[in-house]
């Protein structure tokens, strides 16, 4: 049945009564052959915790594509980061099978359940008749995650490189446009998806240098309406996570001295700027801290979609500072060796679009004539002779005469809206299609699709 009505993917429950993997494997593959090698209906392994889980290695075939590495999640932002830390241990490292970040590889990701973003759903309400454990009767939170814990969440997701599964309702357009800004940011799917033979790692926590250092008396729940509570809990302040990423995705080159680092802020006070530093050694995990520095020179801000200055990176000493991090949200950056830059070549007239930094110096490709300032605000600095477009994750400096950039809202004809950047400073959905029109030499016209 799941091979005749084409489904990509089965999940195997340990709840159910057809829990033998290995057959499942097999029938799947029966039934649905392999194509090139590639299997063609992907298998999750749902805390069916066959005696693979715990002997499970860096390098194990597996016979399912994902494993469950966590208790359910539930709508309740410091019970989401509980698995996010239950996830990142050796399986059976403190006494029971979860965990699996550590032996996670392509092909057998470690998996600490769905994403829980806006829209996803709440806590039951007071007497749930689906509350159980010792504690069925403790009243629970409203729950549901805000904008910052969703992003979060995503960030978090994204970095240890699981799995992305939506539980909102995918039918509900309320709900869909909650989590778009969030779940559709390219350049966090891409840390995702980019594979350098590290799947994400937690580097420290605030417990690491302080013992005392934590949240304590919380009480945290498991399944998708809090059924389940515990309590006395207790979390580090803070966390850092980093991987190493092969590339950028999309049409970007592949940058070998490129990392993520991500940090969470727990706390319901804010993290001052500098209160976490890291080496570069420590964030590649290769122990080459001092090239590292040097040559992942660039700091991206993977929410805000723009460089950053350069004052978090101390390359002299060969570390990284954090940014100033609001409650319960976090900072989320890609370090980088150099810009991007993509040529268009049409007709043979070249024109170059670069990715903006942090004071950045325009310049005219070889037989183009420089823009004419713009006047185009970033932030509250006035960028001359360039014309900067905020679209698709993309910031792109612009250097020609006449040039402008569009966006495209990403629903159907009816709301495409188009609008120039160059006429208009305002702030606009950052989720978009970007096109770009270019006059260059011989005064030719270019239209290219950038995504």
């Amino acid at each position: 049945m799941t091979a005749h009505y084409g489904f990509d993917a089965v999940k195997v429950d340990s709840c159910g009564p057809a829990g033998n993997i290995t057959e499942w494997r097999y029938y799947l593959d029966k039934f649905s052959p392999p194509v090139n090698g590639k299997r063609t209906i992907e298998l999750e392994n749902c805390r069916v915790w066959t005696p693979w889980v715990t002997e499970l290695r860096a390098d194990s075939l597996c016979e399912a594509e994902l494993f469950r590495t966590t208790e359910d999640n539930a709508p309740h932002f410091l019970s989401i980061m509980r698995n996010l830390i239950t996830n990142a241990r050796m399986p059976g490292s403190e006494g029971d099978v979860h965990g699996g970040l550590p032996v996670s590889h392509q092909n057998c990701w470690a998996y600490p359940d769905m994403l829980e973003t806006l829209g996803s759903g709440q806590c039951g309400p007071p007497g749930y008749e689906y509350n159980w454990g010792p504690h069925k009767d403790l009243p629970r939170p409203k729950g549901g995650l805000n904008f910052h814990e969703s992003e979060t969440h995503f960030y978090a997701w994204c970095i240890v490189s699981s799995p992305l599964i939506l539980s909102h309702d995918l039918s509900s357009d309320e709900e869909y446009d909650a989590a778009w800004p969030i779940i559709s940011n390219t350049h966090a799917i891409a840390i995702n998806q980019a594979w350098a033979g590290d799947a994400g790692r937690l580097l420290l926590q605030s417990t690491d240098l302080d013992p005392t250092d934590m949240l304590t008396n919380l009480t945290l729940f498991h399944g998708a309406k809090c059924e389940d509570a515990s309590i006395g809990q207790k979390l580090p302040r803070w966390l850092v996570f980093g991987k190493r990423i092969a590339g950028r995705g999309g049409h970007h080159a592949a940058l070998d001295d490129s990392a993520a680092v991500l940090l969470i802020n727990l706390s319901d006070e804010p993290l001052p700027a500098a209160h976490v530093s890291l080496s570069f050694s420590k964030i590649f995990g290769d122990g080459v801290g001092v090239s590292r520095s040097r040559n992942s020179k660039f700091e991206f801000d993977v929410a805000r979609q723009k460089m950053v200055p350069t004052i978090n990176r101390d390359p002299t000493q060969c570390m990284w500072h954090s940014a100033e991090v609001a409650p319960h949200s976090s900072y989320f950056v890609r370090l980088d060796p150099e810009p991007i830059t993509t040529t268009i070549t049409h007709h043979g007239s070249l024109c170059n679009i670069t990715e903006l930094y942090s004071d950045p110096v325009a310049t005219t490709p070889t037989g183009a004539v420089a823009a004419t300032p713009t006047g185009e605000l970033f932030g509250s600095k006035q960028i001359p002779s360039m014309l900067i477009g905020l679209c698709a994750g993309v910031v792109l400096t612009l250097v020609a005469v006449g040039s402008y950039a569009f966006c495209k809202k990403r629903k159907g004809a009816g709301a495409e809206a188009y609008q120039n950047l160059s006429n208009d400073n305002t702030a606009m959905h950052s989720k978009c299609s970007i096109k770009t029109s270019l006059t260059c030499e011989g005064n030719t016209h270019i239209t290219e699709d950038q995504l």
